[in-house]
């Protein structure tokens, strides 16, 4: 279920809408944390400076087809 799909399906109830959110800034501070580890072990890595412009031209579009109940992939 997407992001927007799981805020439809809240009708207005803010405890739903806010619950999604927070489900979704969960499975973001997993993957900053993983690329976090990463960076630290390999900071000149290409592989990281590509995720990293990757996830900064995701922007609205991945949030409308993101499945939040599964891992975010950023690449």
């Amino acid at each position: 279920m997407t992001l927007l799909e799981r805020i439809a399906e809240s009708n207005g109830d803010p405890h739903k809408t806010i619950a999604a959110l927070r489900l979704l800034n969960q499975r973001l501070k997993q993957e900053l944390a993983l690329l976090t580890a990463q960076l630290e072990s390999d900071p000149a890595s290409p592989v990281l400076i590509a995720k990293a412009i990757e996830i900064r031209s995701l922007g609205w579009d991945q949030c409308q087809i993101a499945k939040i109940d599964n891992h975010v992939e950023f690449g």
